[in-house]
């Protein structure tokens, strides 16, 4: 496998839980929180010349807020922090902006990573903490494009989309090379994950949506197993075709080691699917699964979704994206393809 130079490594952060009651420390901490001047009454990364959050709150103030923070439940997906050089002194964090959104406050921190958004109901019940607006907006993420490209550097962004009243919506996008992997996955497209939050839940829980590109979870589980689960766009071409028949386009990519692999195919108008899985290790059958791809999923649900198994496919389909799960079980290193899979589409 290749390995992607990485300029920084991102965390994705939300609260554990939610507490039904207020406690006397949340209800201290909102009202710390209220009493800080902050540059914005909307959700923005614009930041001025401004105070930290240390021109408005006295040392008690600060230590109360460091040692709430810093045992506050959390759960740490897809990407941990690694941010060489970059200061956690919470005295150093920009008040960015305060933002009223139904019954939540939304208190936005910037810090090296990006702006930590910690989230309150209006009677100061802490409700959940995420990151956002880390290393490149949407705009500078164009503007890098144009000026370098996606050659020898990763740029990449998570940035929000929708943040209101019920619900959080956040785009990770990232630009890299990935056609030139040798044995593993190759892509030409970004990777691009959709993440979303559920504010209302009491059990906060971080659901995402494949849209694109290459993204492999790695994560050790509870037993210490490293688990590495593929999300993965194939590339499709057009097939050269007489004046009578249906235009078609072809894909045939490959499947390597890891738990498991989801594939995603885009039906752009009705079109009829055939799949079509070889195995290339002796005296083991693979099968696949086809999923739609219309929801947020947490990864255990991607896994986990009962659908019917195949080793071959051959339906017409509408319109939208369908991911064709292959459970290849434990992600045991294995130095060459597992299987092959051929695609093709044909437009009815």
């Amino acid at each position: 496998m290749k390995n992607t130079p990485i300029l920084i490594l991102f965390a994705f952060l939300l609260a554990g839980c939610v507490s039904t009651k207020i406690t006397k420390e949340e209800k201290e901490i909102f009202e710390i929180l209220n009493k800080i001047t902050y540059q914005h009454n909307n959700i923005t990364d614009e930041d001025i010349d401004y105070h930290t959050i240390a021109g408005f709150l006295n040392e008690n103030e600060i230590l109360k807020l460091k040692i709430w923070k810093s045992t506050e439940p959390t759960l740490k997906n897809f990407y941990n922090t690694e941010c060489i050089g970059c200061s956690n002194n919470i005295n150093k964090l920009t008040p960015i902006y305060r933002v009223e959104k139904g019954n939540f406050v939304h208190f936005g921190l910037k810090k090296s990573i990006g702006i930590e958004n910690l989230v309150f109901n209006k009677k100061g019940n802490f409700i959940t903490h995420f990151f956002t607006y880390q290393s490149y907006s949407q705009a500078q993420i164009e503007k890098e494009l144009k000026k370098r490209g996606n050659d020898t550097y990763v740029i990449s962004g998570i940035f929000p989309t929708i943040i209101n009243t019920n619900e959080i919506h956040l785009k990770h996008l990232e630009y890299s090379n990935q056609t030139d992997n040798s044995e593993w996955y190759n892509t030409a497209f970004p990777m691009e994950l959709e993440y979303y939050i559920n504010v209302k839940e009491k059990q906060h829980v971080l659901r995402f949506k494949f849209n694109g590109g290459f993204y492999s979870y790695q994560k050790d589980d509870k037993n210490d197993d490293h688990r590495m689960i593929h999300f993965f766009e194939p590339e499709f071409v057009a097939n050269t075709v007489d004046f009578n028949q249906l235009s078609s386009f072809s894909s045939k990519t490959k499947g390597y080691y890891g738990e498991a692999t989801f594939f995603l195919i885009k039906i752009e108008k009705k079109m009829n699917l055939s799949v079509v899985i070889n195995s290339k290790i002796v005296e083991k059958k693979f099968q696949f699964s086809i999923l739609e791809n219309n929801s947020f999923n947490t990864i255990e649900q991607y896994v986990n979704k009962h659908s019917k198994l195949y080793t071959t496919y051959n339906k017409n389909l509408e319109k939208g994206e369908y991911l064709i799960r292959v459970i290849n079980g434990k992600s045991t290193y294995w130095n060459m393809p597992l299987y092959d899979l051929n695609l093709k589409k044909i437009i009815l």
